[in-house]
């Protein structure tokens, strides 16, 4: 293989969605304590809201978001608690 050409990898939807909205904290794009619509950033993306919730869930145990069953979802920081 050439050096110029980079190997295609292949991620699932689950971790491409992770993938994205971690970049979108870590850059600033979701900025500390901004509240995140799952179903408009389903519909956004172009995707149920299930991959938007896994990709959410993951995102919490690295500390980038708290999620609370009586208020949403909550970026608390753009830098990770842990690393990935």
């Amino acid at each position: 293989m050439p050096p110029s050409l980079e190997r295609i990898v292949r991620v699932s939807l689950r971790e491409h969605i992770y993938q994205l909205l971690r970049a979108m904290i870590v850059s600033g794009r979701l900025a500390s304590g901004a509240r995140v619509d799952r179903r408009r950033l389903a519909s956004e993306l172009g995707v149920s809201t299930t991959p938007i919730s896994h990709a959410l869930y993951r995102l919490e145990q690295e500390g980038l978001v708290r999620i609370d069953a009586r208020r949403g979802v909550l970026v608390t920081s753009g830098t990770p608690a842990i690393s990935p």
